[in-house]
């Protein structure tokens, strides 16, 4: 709550990607949730998609960024978001998403 008081992490196209360092996550992780329907995020965008991204708070920052590069290129394609829709498990999701 606290980082979404900062800034919304919703961008766009029913996509939220929530993230955080926190010294209770051992490795990256990313997340995914497909919501039946859609919520209103922080009061501002409806939002379906939900990338919840967790790393390590020693991480320095390259990892961290790195998800988040990766899923934004990802997610600036249409082909990408009206697959997100289609994914049935998470190894549709993995090959979809390229992260694993």
């Amino acid at each position: 709550m606290e980082r979404e008081a900062v800034a919304s992490t919703a961008i766009g196209y029913y996509i939220a990607t929530p993230h955080s360092k926190s010294d209770s996550v051992a490795e990256a992780a990313v997340a995914f949730l497909r919501l039946k329907n859609a919520i209103m995020w922080d009061d501002e965008e409806l939002v379906r998609y939900v990338f919840i991204v967790g790393v390590p708070a020693r991480d320095n920052g390259e990892q961290h960024l790195e998800i988040l590069a990766n899923l934004f290129r990802k997610i600036s394609s249409e082909e990408f978001r009206t697959e997100l829709s289609r994914v049935n498990t998470p190894k549709d999701l993995m090959e979809l998403t390229g992260i694993r």
